[in-house]
């Protein structure tokens, strides 16, 4: 029997603690169900694992900056972070060592987006059958929030 994990976590410090514990918890297990040391589950860490995205604080920074300038800065919103995977972050872990900042985009229709709020409902998220998305203003918004990234970041300080 062979049973695979997916392991989300959002700092490399904690994976290996993640690891200790799967294995302390399924040997116990084993054990409690009086299994011999020889049966006890084998846990291998795949070479495919995704690491978490870890945005560049600098570059965060100028990107809000520069992105700000052509949408305001009230239509930015600072996320938490999440439990997505997202091989992105491996960008950021090239010999290189070259900062990374991964954005996301809002395409929710406004009109959708204030008849969402006033029922109290946040909107859907992406991969949802619900999400309504203004395909013409999320690709307009995101040219030009992309475009004055590039711009900002080419311009010498």
């Amino acid at each position: 029997m062979k049973m695979e994990l997916t392991l989300r976590y959002y700092s490399d410090e904690v994976i290996e603690k993640v690891v200790q514990a799967i294995k302390r918890i399924s040997n116990a297990a084993s054990q409690m169900a009086g299994m011999p040391e020889d049966k006890f589950p084998d846990v291998e860490i795949s070479s495919g694992e995704i690491p978490p995205v870890v945005n560049d604080e600098y570059l965060s920074s100028k990107m809000k900056e520069f992105t700000s300038s052509v949408i305001g800065l009230e239509n930015i919103m600072t996320q938490m972070p999440s439990m997505g995977g997202e091989d992105f972050g491996l960008y950021g872990r090239t010999p290189e060592d070259i900062p990374i900042c991964m954005i996301r985009l809002g395409s929710t229709n406004p009109e959708w987006m204030k008849e969402l709020k006033a029922q109290g409902q946040k909107p859907y998220p992406l991969h949802s059958p619900l999400m309504k998305p203004d395909y013409e203003k999320t690709i307009e918004t995101g040219i030009k929030a992309m475009t004055a990234n590039v711009i900002g970041l080419l311009k010498k300080d």
